[in-house]
């Protein structure tokens, strides 16, 4: 943060260093005004005197403005009294028009929007009233000057850029500490930038702040800093006046060397250090004072404390060798060029004037002052101002007012002084001043230059011997014109020849004012070549040769001379330049015509090409030729696509070609021929032809080039003759047959070595009549012998099962592995023919097709019959079960069967879900799998074997009553497929064969027994399972039984069983996963009576439970034989919920807490009421006081 200084300015520093008048009352000034006019505060005062204003209440309304702003309005209010005078208006009667004029008359000096807004404030402190409305809130005022703030913006200072970063890491080293042993120049610096950055306050608000007990309060861990109750911030109310600075203190304890690096920074610490220091020789109760006579001690200026926060942050920079943007160290610097300054009567001035490193306002204003003596500085004469209309002297204003003299500002910081037509009576001494706008007097604020006028000596004269030139192309011409002068200085022309053919005149060739000669950027090549020179010679001639016209020469040359004078400091300035036409030149450009002598050519293939291109010209003398053929398949194509032929050059050098020759015939005609011409050589022909010219330095120039019309050139192709014959080699007869097909080239005539021959097969889907025939492609090759595979046959080639192959140079072979339905219509093939060219390319000259061949075979209906055959007509449990099944088929090409046995169970039988099981089979590759055999005393128990090719039997070991039902068999008939698959054709289904066991053994029953179906939860249920037998008594010890336990959710028995547990012959039991919490258990209490319990009945627990036992009986032989499934009724089980023991316990819990809550509340109650309220509450006395009057408050 730099801050920039927006300093208000004394009286003297804003007026006129020649009209400061100090007259006394009723006098006139040098102009005739009186200077009762001219005081602003006189005028004011005598209105307000008018009002009736006591002396006091006047002085008081007065005091409205500061000091610096009623200077700034007395000295534009003196400006718009002179300009009034001038004018010879009343400047106290002048009504919104005139007070508009007055304001034009400043933008038309230059002056600023914000300028002019001061101009209105000041002009409306005399004059408050216009039209009836305040003068600063006339709308025509307000229109105008937000009008000349769209005309002339306000412009945007930019800030000197620093880094704080850097500037805060200097403080904590050297110069800036130790704080207690470093100059005060350094202390005060530290200390000053830092209470500026960390506060952010304004300059004058730093000014302020005092060091009086209340006013830099230092606490524990902070500093509090107050303005001085007398400071006036320029917003002055309560809330600005009464603000304060709170600045915390910066690791106020430090404990490792980062803090006490920080620490360095503390401001609290800085300003106790720097109040001790400056108490010695302290004056003033100011924070910041100076430490310098004459004002040792006393309070800073404003200015001083900015000028001290530029020089810390310079002083960083200039240690670090880094310039800082902006930073003022030596004060004002006004600067105008170095005299003197030598100029030609009669021709525009300017002399730019700027000022840099000053305080206040970004624009600052500049006077101009003209003096004829050099040595009798008080004889200075005002020419003109930037702020002060009234301030040319009468005989500049004239000039002035005429436009001949002017200011114009360029920034605003630099104007420049622009004479429009300098005389010689201007020759003498500019002075440029800028009214000051710095609280010190720090710097120059004028300086002065030496202006000297010459007369006009330049002569520049034209070649008067021929004003209009007319050329052929390539012909050269010389242009003149004559350039001197006479000056009494020392000076040097500058000679340019120019050329224009159109608006804008183009360098060509100069002869600098430093004797070098400089081509135009157009001209630079010409110039290295030498067809373009300017020559120096006698009697002040300048001569400009172009040794070859071209067509763009064509147009108006001139002669442009300037002076120029070298200045005191070393630069050159052009003071004058003068012009002259010299001639027009007209260029005829070079005729050229390019023609072929055919117009349509035919040419047989193998044959040769002939063409000639001939040219016509005007043009005579020395010149050379360049032909070049060109090639391009059509007559519109852009020339860059273009195929070069063949090209012969200006010094008739051809280039090579085994096939292509140019020749020269003679100097206007250029034979082109084409050997074995191809198909692909068909297309259209061209010839470009260009005129050479020698030049100046031996090289060649292009003068003309013309492109003739494209000849169309067909070429006709040699086709070769030929058949093609397909014929099947073999043809299917059932599906699944292989199928070849030959396409054989024959009868060929005009075939060459460069012919080749490819084929393309294609299948046509037979469909009747009235449809599209729709034909496929299978396959094609291209010139390359590469094959193509179509969609259709892609996948069945990558398999193998179609082939293609070409056995002889004439034949291409179709092989189908394994023929199927979806092969069967008509074939055909095409052979094409394709013609080798001269890249070694190939173009396809010919197809010829063949007569499509039909692929068909007789097709009848697969047939399969299929007998099942019971070799023991009669058999007993726990024999073996023994049929055959006989298979024969019809239309079946080598057929192979597959045999599954299915049994058909009992309706009572619930080992299969639908009825049927399938038990064994034997697929077409003869291997045995067992289906949904799962008897695991009998895995082994089943067999089925093929006998012969279409004769299969199945054998059943031991068979159980179980195992009865009707048995078939089940046959698939296969043939063979692509591939080696097989492909199922028909399946069969024989006669059944029923196993019927008739026996005169015992009969069991079951039954399910509850003595209490009905329980309440976590009780006991006990079902008992028992089994009866009726007829043949059996022992005990010849009997198992397999019980299994179900239940079903409902009552209805709607809902498919549930299993529960159950216990084979053998004792292992095997129980359900169970999701509730209750449990079950089984046991054998007697040999005909199963225990089933559940404990801890649940509600899930319900529903009908029934037991299933299958029996077992050992026969006399020992062998164990299943008997049939018997299944109990269902016995109903009902759980139900004890409601007493279900509330039992959560009334008891409940009554239990709410007793301790209650005893709790009691406790704490009485607790309260002992210790909390034991001290008496006293009231508190109210006085009574009489309400005061209104009047009195």
């Amino acid at each position: 943060m730099v801050y920039h200084i927006a300093q208000t300015v004394n009286l003297g520093s804003m007026e006129n260093t020649n009209h400061r008048e100090h007259a006394t009352a009723g006098s006139t000034n040098t102009s005739g005004t009186p200077v009762v006019l001219f005081d602003r505060l006189g005028l004011e005062r005598r209105r307000l005197l008018d009002c009736d204003y006591s002396e006091k209440v006047m002085s008081t309304i007065l005091e409205v403005c500061k000091l610096v702003t009623r200077r700034i309005y007395t000295m534009s209010w003196k400006t718009f009294v002179r300009w009034s005078h001038r004018k010879k208006v009343d400047p106290l009667s002048s009504g919104v028009n005139k007070i508009l004029e007055f304001l034009q008359e400043g933008v038309r000096l230059k002056l600023s929007a914000s300028t002019l807004r001061r101009q209105v404030a000041a002009i409306s402190t005399v004059i408050p009233f216009s039209e009836g409305v305040p003068t600063s809130q006339h709308r025509d005022i307000i229109a105008f000057l937000k009008g000349v703030t769209q005309i002339r913006p306000p412009m945007v200072h930019r800030f000197p850029t620093w880094k704080l970063n850097l500037v805060l890491k200097a403080f904590i080293s050297e110069p800036f500490e130790s704080l207690r042993t470093i100059s005060l120049r350094f202390l005060r610096m530290k200390v000053l930038f830092l209470t500026a950055i960390t506060s952010a306050r304004h300059v004058s608000e730093l000014r302020a702040l005092s060091i009086n007990k209340g006013l830099c309060v230092f606490l524990k861990e902070k500093l509090v800093l107050r303005p001085d109750p007398t400071f006036l911030p320029k917003v002055n109310s309560t809330f600005h006046r009464s603000q304060e600075i709170s600045l915390p203190s910066f690791c106020p304890k430090p404990s490792s060397p980062t803090e006490r690096t920080w620490h360095s920074l503390d401001l609290r610490r800085a300003i106790r250090i720097f109040i001790t220091r400056m108490a010695e020789f302290r004056k003033s109760d100011s924070m910041f004072i100076n430490i310098s006579n004459p004002n040792k001690g006393l309070r800073m200026s404003t200015a001083s404390i900015s000028y001290t926060l530029r020089q810390c942050i310079v002083e960083y920079y200039k240690a670090s060798k880094v310039l800082v943007s902006g930073a003022s160290t030596i004060g004002r610097i006004v600067k105008v060029p170095a005299g003197p300054l030598v100029r030609v009567e009669g021709t525009e001035v300017r002399i730019p004037c700027n000022v840099t490193q000053y305080d206040g306002p970004s624009e600052q204003n500049f006077d101009w002052e003209f003096s004829t003596n050099p040595a009798q500085g008080s004889n200075l004469v005002n020419v003109v101002s930037t702020w002060d209309p009234t301030f040319t002297s009468q005989e500049y204003q004239d000039r002035v007012t005429g436009g001949d003299i002017m200011l114009r500002r360029n920034s605003n910081n630099a104007v420049e002084l622009v004479i429009g037509s300098i005389r010689p009576t201007d020759q003498g001494m500019y002075r440029c001043t800028t009214p000051s706008t710095d609280s010190v007097f720090h710097g120059n604020y004028n300086a002065v230059v030496e202006v000297k006028v010459i007369a006009d000596g330049l002569t520049v004269i034209g070649s008067k011997a021929r004003s209009a030139w007319n050329l052929s192309e390539g012909d050269p011409f010389q242009l003149r014109c004559s350039a001197s002068t006479n000056s009494s200085e020392h000076t040097h022309l500058h000679v340019s020849w120019e050329f224009k053919n159109g608006l804008v005149w183009q360098e060509i060739l100069s002869l600098t004012h430093e004797s070098k000669l400089q081509p135009g950027p157009e001209y630079n090549e010409r110039y290295i070549s030498g067809d373009v020179r300017l020559d120096a010679m006698a009697n002040d001639i300048y001569r400009l040769s172009v040794s070859q016209a071209l067509p763009s020469d064509e147009g108006a040359y001139r002669c442009r001379v300037s002076e120029w004078v070298k200045d005191a400091d070393g630069s050159w300035q052009k003071i004058q330049e003068k012009s002259v036409a010299v001639a027009n030149v007209v260029v005829q450009p070079t005729a050229l015509g390019v023609f072929i002598t055919r117009t349509n050519v035919s040419v047989t293939e193998r044959d040769s090409l002939y063409l000639t291109c001939n040219f016509t010209t005007d043009r005579s003398g020395i010149y050379q030729a360049e032909v070049t053929w060109y090639y391009s398949e059509s007559p519109d194509g852009p020339m860059e696509d273009a195929q070069i032929l063949l090209s012969a050059d200006r010094d008739s050098v051809i280039s090579d070609s085994t096939l292509i020759s140019l020749s020269h015939v003679d100097r206007s005609s250029y034979h082109l021929l084409v050997r074995d011409m191809s198909i692909e050589d068909s297309g259209y022909y061209f010839c470009q032809a260009a005129l050479w010219v020698p030049q100046y330095n031996g090289s060649w120039h292009k003068v003309a080039e013309r492109t003739s019309v494209p000849v169309p050139v067909e070429v006709t192709a040699l086709e070769p003759n030929y058949h093609v014959f397909l014929n099947a080699s073999k043809m299917p007869k059932f599906a699944e047959d292989p199928t070849e097909l030959e396409c054989r080239i024959t009868e060929v005539q005009n075939g060459e070595a460069n012919v080749r021959y490819t084929v393309s097969w294609y299948y046509r889907l037979p469909l009747r009549s009235d449809e599209v025939v729709k034909d496929e492609l299978l396959a094609t090759m291209d010139a390359d012998w590469m094959l193509v595979v179509g969609e259709r046959s892609k996948q069945r080639a990558q398999n193998g099962e179609i082939i293609f192959s070409k056995p002889a140079v004439d034949t291409f072979r179709l092989r189908i592995q394994w023929t199927s339905e979806a092969d069967r219509g008509e074939y055909y093939c095409i052979i094409s023919s394709w013609s080798r060219q001269r890249n070694n390319s190939w173009i396809k000259i010919k197809d010829v097709a063949s007569m499509p061949v039909s692929i068909l075979w007789s097709t009848q209906d697969y047939a399969l019959t299929v007998e099942a055959v019971k070799l023991k007509p009669f058999f007993m449990a726990g024999h073996t079960f023994e049929m055959t099944c006989k298979v024969s088929s019809r239309n079946i090409k080598t057929p192979r069967y597959s045999v599954l046995i299915t049994a058909e169970k009992p309706l009572n039988d619930h080992s299969s879900a639908n009825g049927t099981m399938r038990i064994i089979s034997l697929n077409q590759d003869s291997v045995v799998r067992r289906e949904d055999w799962t008897d695991q005393d009998r895995v082994d128990g089943v067999v089925l074997e093929k006998v012969q090719e279409n004769e299969f039997r199945y054998r059943m070991y031991q068979t159980q009553i179980s195992d009865a039902g009707l048995y078939r068999c089940v046959v698939t008939a296969w043939s063979p497929g692509g591939g080696g698959m097989w492909r199922e054709a028909v399946n069969g289904l024989s006669n059944p064969i029923q196993i019927d066991f008739q026996t005169s053994g015992p009969v069991f029953n079951a039954s399910v027994h509850s003595d209490n179906p009905t329980v309440y939860r976590d009780e006991l249920v006990n079902l008992l399972c028992i089994i009866t037998i009726e007829g043949t008594a059996l022992d005990p010890d010849d009997m198992s039984f397999d019980v299994s336990w179900f239940a079903v959710r409902s009552y209805a028995m709607d809902r498919p069983p549930v299993f529960l547990a159950s216990l084979d012959r053998k004792g292992i039991a095997t129980q359900a996963r169970r999701n509730g919490s209750s449990d079950v258990s089984l046991a054998r209490i007697a040999p005909l009576e199963f225990q089933f319990r559940i404990h801890g009945c649940e509600d899930q627990d319900f529903g009908n439970h029934y037991c299933v036992v299958i029996p077992w009986v050992r026969s006399a032989a020992g062998v164990w034989r299943q008997e049939m499934e018997v299944k109990s009724k269902p016995i109903f089980v009902t759980v139900k919920m004890d409601v007493l023991n279900a509330f039992k316990f959560p009334l008891l819990i409940g009554i239990g807490l709410a007793t301790l809550i209650g005893l709790l509340s009691c406790l704490i109650g009485y607790c309260s009421s002992r210790w909390c309220c034991k001290k008496e509450v006293q009231e508190t006395r109210r006085e009574r006081r009489r309400l005061m009057s209104m009047e009195m408050d």
